[in-house]
């Protein structure tokens, strides 16, 4: 079968709006085309549930910040080394998986999604985050795990929702002081890192923190 078939049947093929769009595992490295074909479906049903992940996606066209319905979204697995700042106008997105690409980078429009609540950038390329993510106050999980973060922003302090932080392999010395503000965190994970003395008494007053400690594992 015709690989654009195969991906018409698969955009067209939904029932209802909970059905996701499954374009995984076909090798794709453009979305030209698709994103368009996409809007046609979502002005026929509202998309929420986009999966891309395991492709060769090495961009994003900008247009895909006009898929507004979008609640999920999944691009693990690809090669993309940037986002476009349109990103920032899919308000309705409550998960975003960006794991295992090459990203040196997150835009300032990622801020702008206000009801997400799980961010996954494991395993990618980032040296640090933009102060905006401080804005995802609906924000649950944040997986920053096998990336090159040498430090973190003070807007962190911010995710009053947050309980699972992940931050494995990373270069991190130094911890902001407004992590003790983290006052929903349940689960931080600090494996290899190389972390001061002084970051390791923050993290030690929050597992001792009461009466909601926090499990940490450094």
């Amino acid at each position: 079968m015709p690989r654009i078939t195969l991906i018409m049947q698969r955009i067209e093929g939904r029932q209802n709006v909970h059905d996701p769009v499954d374009l995984s595992a076909l090798n794709l490295t453009s979305l030209a085309g698709i994103i368009d074909v996409l809007l046609v479906e979502n002005a026929r049903r509202p998309l929420q549930l986009l999966y891309l992940y395991n492709n060769q996606l090495k961009q994003l066209p900008g247009s895909i910040g006009n898929l507004v319905a979008l609640q999920r979204l999944y691009l693990g697995n690809n090669r993309l080394t940037q986002l476009p700042g349109s990103i920032g106008k899919l308000v309705a997105l409550q998960e975003l998986y960006l794991d295992n690409n090459r990203l040196t980078q997150v835009p300032d429009s990622i801020g702008n999604l206000v009801a997400l609540r799980v961010l996954d950038l494991n395993n990618n390329q980032l040296k640090q985050l933009p102060d905006s993510i401080g804005s995802l106050v609906a924000l649950r999980v944040l997986d920053l795990n096998n990336s090159q973060l040498a430090q973190l922003p003070d807007s962190i302090g911010n995710l009053v929702a947050l309980q699972g932080l992940w931050l494995i392999n990373n270069q991190l010395k130094q911890l902001p002081d407004s992590m003790g503000n983290l006052v929903a965190l349940q689960r931080l994970y600090l494996y290899n890192n190389q972390l001061t003395q002084q970051a390791i008494a923050l993290v030690e007053a929050l597992r001792n923190r009461q009466p909601n400690p926090v499990h940490v594992s450094h």
